[in-house]
Formats: C-alpha cells, sequence, structure tokens
C-alpha cells in the first residue's frame, strides 16, 4: 500500500489496519475470525481503548519484574563475593565465565533469561559492567 493510498484510508480503515499489531501487543498474539465489517467505528475504539490499557498494564508488571531480576542479579553478585570472589570485579568474571557456558557468545539473551533488558537503564549498566568479562570468557573458550 502506497502512502497516498493511506491517506485515501477513513479513521476505521486506519484502525482495520493496526487492529491485529495492536492486539498482538496487548495480549501477545493475533486476533482471529474477527470480522471487522460488523464492526462500528465505536466498536474499534473500544477495543483500542481497551488495547491501550492491556499495554500499559503489561509495561508497569515488566518493570516490576525487571526491578526484581536487577536485584537478584546483584544479590549474585554479593553472593558470589561472599563465597570466594573476593570482589565485584573477580564476581562479575566468574558470572560471565558461568554465562558463556549458559549462553554462549550471546550476552543479551543470558540477561534475557534472567529477565533484564539491555533497554532499561538498569540493564544496559548491568550489561555494560559485564561485557568486558563476558568477551574476556567467550576468548578463553575459542582458545
Amino acid at each position: 500500500m502506497t502512502t497516498s493510498e493511506l491517506t485515501k484510508l477513513t479513521p476505521r480503515e486506519e484502525m482495520i489496519q493496526i487492529y491485529s499489531d495492536f492486539h498482538k501487543d496487548a495480549y501477545g498474539f493475533r486476533p482471529r475470525g474477527i470480522d471487522y465489517d460488523s464492526m462500528s467505528l465505536e466498536d474499534l475504539e473500544a477495543d483500542f481503548a481497551r488495547f491501550a490499557e492491556v499495554c500499559k498494564e503489561n509495561a508497569e508488571a515488566e518493570a516490576v519484574a525487571e526491578a526484581k531480576a536487577v536485584e537478584a542479579f546483584n544479590e549474585s553478585v554479593k553472593k558470589t563475593i561472599a563465597l570466594g570472589a573476593g570482589n565485584e570485579r573477580t564476581a562479575l568474571r566468574w558470572l560471565a565465565d558461568a554465562g558463556v557456558v549458559d549462553s554462549g557468545w550471546d550476552i543479551d539473551f543470558y540477561l534475557w533469561k534472567l529477565g533484564i533488558s539491555t533497554y532499561s537503564s538498569a540493564g544496559k549498566s548491568i550489561h555494560d559492567k559485564l561485557l568486558p568479562y563476558w568477551r574476556k570468557s567467550l576468548q578463553k573458550q575459542a582458545a
């Protein structure tokens, strides 16, 4: 569909164009069996308002879950220090060594499995702290 064709759409047609994507953002899957012809503009607007509310609730829940995951990671650093690492650098090196064994070259996947997003400021900070040790661990494995 060209840009000029998009500008000719009615508000209802525009909403139908993005309905499936917005539903997927809210619920994690695309809707099936929707009879768009029977839906009024008001029906679509009500669904969009519901999708927006669900997306907001999901984002809030994800933020809480990630905060707990970051806290758990920081606790694991402290426990690793207490178990013999002695300092944060060594603890991060040990955690990186274990992470490379678990997740290979993909540090983002490792953090994702821990519930930490590298798109958040806390996740980016952890990623940046861990990355030099991760690279060294990969080099050791390759040698």
